[in-house]
């Protein structure tokens, strides 16, 4: 997580990035009542990730479920990463090193057990077909120059 919290979004690499602009893109579109899924159709289509966009927004809707209310993702214009951001792009990260042990106790910490295999099962298989199109979610940051 503290790979990523209070960094500039443009230092967030790959995988990541995408991951990061995704759900910025999803709670920005359901603040403004628009169908998130339908939002990022384009942009999941244009990065290869159609097959795995209904996966992501089933995620997102559990986290964002009226019992929880955890995402506190905030607008595009923010200028860095938030500690709920870098807490998710940590458990993106996570699953792609295979550390599902170590996601179902982050998730433990704010999301109902009943909930923790459907998330972690969903973000392995949004993951898997990353790494199947080259662009599995990573710890990375890039240099800004």
């Amino acid at each position: 997580m503290y790979s990523f919290i209070d960094v500039s979004p443009d230092r967030v690499a790959g995988g990541s990035r995408f991951l990061f602009w995704a759900m910025r893109g999803w709670s920005s579109a359901l603040a403004r009542d628009i169908c998130p899924a339908a939002s990022l159709a384009q942009a999941f289509v244009r990065k290869g990730m159609a097959p795995v966009l209904a996966d992501f927004h089933k995620l997102m809707f559990v986290l964002n479920h009226r019992e929880y209310r955890l995402i506190p993702f905030t607008e595009r214009g923010i200028a860095r990463v938030t500690e709920f951001e870098a807490i998710m792009l940590s458990l993106w990260s996570d699953i792609a090193e295979g550390e599902h042990g170590r996601a179902r106790a982050t998730l433990g910490a704010f999301l109902d057990e009943n909930w923790i295999e459907d998330v972690v099962t969903g973000m392995s298989d949004v993951v898997g077909h990353m790494a199947d199109i080259g662009l599995t979610p990573s710890r990375s940051l890039d240099l800004i120059s």
